[in-house]
């Protein structure tokens, strides 16, 4: 395999594994790559945007890949996780030629919040939003008028 397909197989299957999850850990409450607001921590990358501000963290894959390249006929390729332990010599007479790689990447996560906690932390605003206005209002003076 070249380092064009495998490079291009690499983030297909990535980007293919993010949206074959999305919709059952949007299902759980979570969300796979959401937009956030950036923060300066390593693992901790902010809150999502949007009305929920949820935390969002950084999952880190390191995985060792295993390019395989069939000598038949079809001239088949095939990228695939490699095993734990795997023998990378080829064997004599076999009909393929393997290559094992390694690749490291990143996707944000939105893990689901308790809903408790959720409940919480929105009327939690609400009252510091109703007590900004009370003293934002408390401030002016009486014959101000709001338009």
């Amino acid at each position: 395999m070249d380092l064009k397909t495998f490079v291009a197989e690499s983030l297909l299957q990535i980007v293919q594994g993010v949206v074959e999850s999305s919709v059952p850990i949007a299902n759980l409450g979570g969300a796979v790559s959401p937009v956030y607001y950036p923060k300066d921590t390593e693992r901790f990358l902010g809150n999502s945007k949007g009305g929920e501000n949820y935390p969002v963290y950084a999952i880190d894959f390191d995985v060792a890949l295993s390019a395989t390249a069939g000598l038949s006929t079809e001239h088949t390729e095939r990228l695939e996780v490699a095993s734990v332990g795997v023998n990378t010599a080829i064997q004599q007479g076999s009909a393929e030629d393997k290559t094992i790689s390694r690749i490291r990447f990143m996707v944000p996560l939105q893990l689901p919040v308790d809903p408790e906690s959720r409940k919480a932390a929105e009327q939690a605003s609400v009252e510091s939003k109703a007590a900004s206005n009370r003293l934002s209002n408390s401030r002016r003076a009486p014959n101000w008028k709001t338009v």
